[in-house]
């Protein structure tokens, strides 16, 4: 996986990621903004994880980049996954 940078430029304001799982999070959301990122695809590529439909991982790492860069900016795709709005 290619290096991911630690700061990102939001709507204007710069953010930086400390924990390795919000670099990479974030990472492929603004590398693939408005299409939708399933679950699994997230557990795949960030954690290296085979699907398990009982992790509720990627809902607590979402559940902290709204926190830190606001709930109206990462939508989720109901039965789907999440993707970052323009």
């Amino acid at each position: 996986m290619a290096r991911l940078p630690r700061d990102f430029f939001v709507r204007g304001s710069l953010y930086d990621f400390h924990k390795t799982v919000g670099v990479l999070t974030m990472g492929l959301l603004t590398c693939h903004p408005m299409q939708v990122m399933s679950r699994e695809q997230l557990l795949n590529r960030i954690w290296g994880y085979d699907y398990n439909p009982g992790s509720n991982i990627v809902d607590v790492y979402i559940g902290h980049l709204r926190r830190k860069l606001g709930n109206d900016l990462i939508e989720t795709v109901r039965g789907v996954g999440y993707r970052l709005r323009g």
